[in-house]
């Protein structure tokens, strides 16, 4: 059954074009999982119990999250350009975590995007 939807299926060529429109940020599909994204991170952040979610954001952020040196103009540019809403914890946490948890969000996306990509590449290197 998997193989004849597989046969059956229209596929669009892998061009930078398509995967921006299909994809990119702004996109149906990529405004959703970004925002999925978000709600769930928030959602763990919230817990007051350590988890495995948690604990790879505060790897991240220590490893890739150096952003402690954006001006107040840096910040506001980049949360105006994301189409979703970065966190919902409380306040004081909010305003501290809104860029990390926004970057964090977009690489995790863009991640898994390329890890998808690699996948197609390496399915049509089968063929």
């Amino acid at each position: 059954m998997i193989v004849k939807a597989l046969t059956d299926c229209k596929w669009v060529p892998v061009t930078s074009e398509n995967l921006i429109t299909d994809f990119g940020h702004s996109s149906d599909a990529g405004c959703n999982m970004l925002q999925a994204l978000s709600d769930a991170l928030s959602e763990r952040l919230e817990k007051k119990n350590n988890n495995k979610i948690k604990m790879i954001f505060e790897e991240w952020k220590a490893l890739y999250g150096q952003t402690s040196n954006l001006s107040i103009s840096q910040v506001n540019g980049i949360l105006d350009n994301i189409d979703f809403k970065s966190i919902s914890l409380n306040k004081k946490k909010s305003e501290e975590l809104k860029i990390p948890v926004a970057l964090f969000v977009i690489h995790t996306y863009n991640s898994l995007l390329i890890k998808i990509l690699g996948a197609e590449v390496v399915a049509e290197c089968m063929h």
